[in-house]
């Protein structure tokens, strides 16, 4: 169910754009049932360049009241790249994942990934840039207080505070770049028709090896053509054609 806090941060996020927000008629749509037209409203926001994790989610629960479970599993992996702190899509990715015909358990990060890219999307790169930069002036009214004070106390504090604030610095902005590739990344699909057998080789007279259903999430290891070379998360490769997938 669409929460009114949605609604309420879709337009906070619209207004910043300077845009005018078009989320309450998706919305409306959504609670009306006409799960159809909620999807050309989400849908026409992200080609508008609303790229936020709300939108996704709530286009994956009107793709998934539509029974498109690929395609509701693929806007629920992205509001979670955008944001892995959106428990709401956590929760109903596994649900989505229940409904993929497949024993092989769904590909996922390490817990040290998970946590370092929790960290990191706490801030957009922007605002990691800016505590950056903040941290560097701060260092450097450190460094003028250790070059130009008479108390030994003083310039101790501002050596060890710049020194100190420069390493923060630092870390803001790898937050920051890790959190930008982290969006920008692309290594990750989803399989979005019914059944597709991957091949041994980038041809159609591959030799079929294994099945793919829809929703299933794969890592791309390499592209040759209209070719992609594809791992799952028990260790089977193979190639696809690119037009099954789209990625996260």
């Amino acid at each position: 169910m669409l929460k009114r806090i949605h609604l309420i941060l879709l337009i906070l996020y619209a207004l910043h754009l300077g845009a005018n927000p078009i989320t309450k008629t998706a919305d409306e749509f959504y609670a009306q049932n006409q799960y159809d037209l909620a999807v050309e409203a989400y849908e026409s926001l992200l080609k508008k360049g609303y790229n936020h994790d709300d939108i996704h989610y709530n286009l994956g629960n009107s793709y998934f009241r539509l029974n498109q479970i690929g395609k509701a599993i693929l806007h629920y992996e992205k509001a979670i790249k955008i944001n892995p702190q959106n428990q709401d899509a956590h929760y109903n990715l596994k649900i989505a994942n229940l409904k993929v015909a497949s024993k092989i358990t769904p590909i996922t990060d390490f817990i040290f990934i998970k946590w370092w890219k929790s960290i990191s999307s706490i801030f957009l790169f922007n605002t990691w840039a800016y505590i950056s930069i903040g941290w560097v002036w701060i260092a450097l009214l450190g460094l003028v207080a250790y070059l130009f004070s008479s108390n030994i106390s003083i310039k101790k504090w501002g050596f060890y505070g710049a020194f100190l604030c420069i390493i923060l610095a630092f870390f803001s902005y790898i937050l920051g770049y890790s959190n930008k590739s982290n969006i920008q990344s692309s290594d990750y699909g989803i399989v979005l028709i019914n059944t597709y057998n991957a091949r041994s080789e980038p041809t159609d007279k591959g030799k079929e090896l294994f099945a793919l259903k829809e929703g299933m999430k794969v890592r791309q290891l390499d592209i040759v053509g209209k070719w992609v070379q594809i791992s799952l998360s028990d260790g089977n490769k193979g190639w696809v054609e690119q037009s099954i997938l789209a990625y996260i």
